[in-house]
């Protein structure tokens, strides 16, 4: 049976999110991919976004995720820092309108 293709948009801890494949690989619902995603924001994305006190807009540490990503490299928290600020949109695959960055051979593409 072929897995689902997951596409959910959601609101938590205040941030605005939209799931696919990617952020959520071993979901088989909307559901559950909503649910384990909000674990892996509540443990990982404090650490990597915040909300600017100024303008309401998001704000990534991107010290902690070079810092993760030079002393690290490949590890699970990248990996996790990697899904969270492409579901916030942060993020991108798509070449198009965005910049061009590639981390491990895989394009990461800020909006």
């Amino acid at each position: 049976m072929p897995r689902r293709q997951i596409e959910v948009e959601f609101l938590h801890d205040g941030f605005r999110f939209r799931l696919g494949n990617y952020t959520c690989p071993f979901a088989h619902t909307n559901e559950e991919a909503v649910e384990k995603f909000k674990k892996t924001f509540d443990q990982y994305g404090n650490a990597i976004v915040g909300v600017s006190m100024l303008d309401g807009r998001i704000v990534v540490d991107w010290g902690q995720y070079f810092n993760q990503d030079t002393q690290y490299h490949g590890e699970e928290v990248l990996e996790m820092y990697k899904r969270i600020l492409v579901a916030l949109g942060i993020l991108s695959f798509q070449k198009k309108s965005n910049w061009a960055v590639v981390s491990f051979s895989m394009f990461v593409n800020p909006s």
